[in-house]
């Protein structure tokens, strides 16, 4: 009896449904020449170049470019750029990559050529929507540079402490593109000089950017000024926000421009007009936060009707989990009473708007009956009610 005839589509979804295991995908291709375009669809979707090593077997087993499976890639991760972008024709392989990560820490910062190490990149692929940049002693102008070549990136991480190496005044980027990406989906930016210079002059650029989704980490005056131009720029775009050291937040929220703070004074010009803000994080990470966060929430409502969620990343007192009532001992009296009113707080604008407060927490150490019973403790009203979301991140 013949084989029965499968149509073409039926095929494919059989492919599909294996995705996630390599080893029958390997065994697929073997089946007939039909199956492999599909296979390989899944098998070279997210290709990583952690070393040198990786890098020459990849060579080795498709020396020529044209006919490579690269053309299947989603996902392309370059760890080892020194030995990626000499001879860099092999990169053009990769046709069709949507996220593109880039690791130069591991660069050496006195070599002679380190301008020329994101130059094979430039424009890779027409549907690159998502850049990552790790690095710590590439010039910003080439990693501007980089950003502008791809007219559709949306997505965009800079993180590594980058010193200014172009120095205070590097001129404007040799890169004029006719298409200038606005960056309307993520943006996170871990600060250092050499970021900070990036991101102001993406502020500059002709049509502005425009994110939806911010994540920004504040570690000193200069990034707090950096936050407020960024979160002007995108004010009627925001639709959700992380900020770690939330100092900050309370510049985001006040309807009084000069009001004077604790730690910072406030001296932007204008308050914010976020229209479409639904989820705001705050970033726990040291003792006194909780009064950050307090004075944050305390002027958000009156400015921010559309606002459904309030999350607490909470990274410090996770240390406490376990401990049960000796929380608040070890928190000391006054940070304990600073929870109290955080969570008195909470509830109020759980009653009056709806805004159900979230507590967020890494995955490990901590269980998620050590940190519901750390909750307990700290926060006890939200608790007893129910009305707050316990999520592992």
């Amino acid at each position: 009896m013949p084989n029965p005839y499968l149509p073409q589509e039926i095929l494919d979804s059989i492919v599909d449904l294996l995705r996630d295991n390599s080893n029958a995908l390997k065994e697929c291709c073997l089946v007939s020449k039909t199956w492999i375009p599909r296979t390989r669809k899944h098998l070279f979707a997210e290709i990583t170049f952690n070393t040198e090593r990786d890098l020459i077997s990849w060579k080795k087993k498709f020396p020529d470019p044209s006919t490579s499976p690269a053309h299947y890639a989603d996902t392309l991760h370059v760890g080892c750029l020194y030995a990626a972008t000499p001879a860099g024709g092999w990169i053009r392989g990769f046709s069709r990559v949507v996220n593109l990560k880039l690791d130069a820490s591991n660069l050496n910062p006195y070599a002679d050529d380190l301008e020329t190490f994101l130059a094979p990149f430039h424009g890779i692929s027409p549907t690159t929507k998502s850049l990552r940049v790790y690095f710590a002693v590439l010039p910003p102008s080439r990693v501007l540079n980089l950003i502008l070549s791809l007219p559709f990136l949306e997505d965009l991480t800079l993180a590594g402490d980058l010193s200014n190496t172009d120095g205070p005044d590097w001129p404007s980027t040799t890169i004029q593109p006719s298409n200038l990406p606005t960056l309307t989906g993520s943006l996170e930016f871990h600060p250092g000089v050499g970021i900070r210079s990036i991101a102001h002059r993406l502020l500059s650029l002709p049509g502005g950017i425009h994110p939806r989704n911010p994540t920004l980490t504040v570690c000193n005056e200069e990034d707090r000024l950096l936050v407020v131009a960024l979160l002007e720029e995108c004010s009627y775009t925001l639709e959700s926000l992380d900020i770690c050291y939330e100092l900050i937040c309370t510049s985001i929220w006040s309807p009084h421009p000069h009001q004077q703070l604790t730690w910072i004074e406030l001296s932007f010009d204008r308050p914010l007009k976020v229209t479409r803000l639904k989820d705001v994080t705050f970033r726990i990470t040291g003792s006194n936060d909780a009064e950050c966060v307090i004075m944050a929430l305390r002027t958000i409502t009156p400015v921010h009707q559309a606002l459904r969620q309030i999350s607490i990343h909470e990274t410090y007192y996770s240390l406490y989990a376990g401990l049960g009532a000796e929380v608040k001992s070890l928190m000391g009296e006054q940070t304990a009473s600073l929870w109290s009113e955080l969570d008195q707080l909470l509830v109020q604008l759980w009653k009056s708007h709806s805004i159900r407060p979230r507590m967020r927490y890494d995955a490990s150490p901590v269980s998620k009956e050590a940190m519901r019973d750390l909750v307990w403790y700290y926060l006890p009203e939200i608790t007893r009610r129910g009305i707050v979301d316990l999520v592992k991140i």
